[in-house]
């Protein structure tokens, strides 16, 4: 399953944004939407962090089966 992680800014302090996930290569029926909920972004900071730029990257849930994540790193800055 391709998975892209998207990239953001947020400012020092502030809560981290939404970042979005673009899957592709789903087969068997299964739709974009219900495999979406089975992962989830890694390697966001604190709040409190300081600045920098941070790499995202996605794992997937135990209830994601057959299926190997192709991740395409994102980044926070």
């Amino acid at each position: 399953l391709g998975v892209t992680v998207g990239s953001a800014f947020r400012t020092v302090g502030a809560a981290n944004p939404a970042i979005p996930l673009t899957l592709s290569g789903n087969v068997a029926g299964d739709t974009i939407a219900s495999l979406s909920s089975l992962i989830s972004v890694t390697g966001l900071p604190a709040s409190d962090a300081g600045p920098g730029n941070y790499a995202l990257g996605a794992s997937a849930a135990a209830g994601l089966v057959n299926y190997t994540l192709n991740v395409t790193p994102g980044s926070l800055r």
